[in-house]
């Protein structure tokens, strides 16, 4: 089998799972970036626990998928609102909601998803990151505090520029024979 090296990146609970990744397949990550993500004890954060729930609620599914067709909605706290300010524009939105709405098995997927979040999970494996031992970065966006300011969980969307800057000056640094830069920094 070939060996892959590739850079990990994850933000939101794709975060938790690159951690997952880089800790149960460290010979197959060379860098491992994290943005805004679960980990620790939060897994999932307290304003998406009720979603554990939720998702085994007969119609729950289908209820927030009408729910996520209302901009309005979509743009408040309980959606997109508290992850991101620029991704309330009708673009971005659309980008990440459309597919939820119009796609039944994408939402049997979610709800899949959503029953298998546990804090057990990155707990352990925050234990075993500790033994991690290559590049890694962490970009943390959010309004209180200084390194993006204007930026809620999804930091690529609230502060695409800057982002894309930090993950590049990251991996230039991280990785000077510049092995997986060409390709990560394209898909920035």
């Amino acid at each position: 089998m070939a060996r892959v090296r590739d850079a990990k990146r994850g933000f939101d609970d794709r975060g938790a799972y690159a951690q997952v990744f880089a800790a149960t397949y460290p010979d197959m990550v060379s860098h491992l970036v994290l943005c805004n993500t679960d980990a620790f004890e939060v897994f999932p954060p307290s304003a998406f626990a009720s979603l554990q729930i939720g998702v085994r609620v007969p119609g729950f599914l289908s209820l927030m998928a009408m729910l996520f067709r209302v901009p309005s909605f979509v743009r408040s706290p309980r959606a997109l609102g508290l992850l991101s300010h620029a991704a309330t524009k009708e673009e971005l939105s659309e980008l990440y909601v459309r597919p939820f709405t119009r796609s039944r098995s994408i939402r049997r997927d979610f709800a899949k998803v959503v029953r298998s979040w546990d804090p057990a999970i990155t707990q352990e494996t925050a234990s075993r990151l500790a033994r991690y031992d290559k590049p890694a970065l962490i970009l943390w966006g959010a309004d209180d505090q200084q390194l993006f300011p204007r930026s809620l969980t999804y930091v690529q969307e609230d502060q695409p520029e800057a982002f894309a800057a930090a993950l590049t000056q990251f991996l230039l640094q991280a990785d000077a024979s510049g092995t997986t830069i060409d390709r990560f920094a394209r898909e920035c």
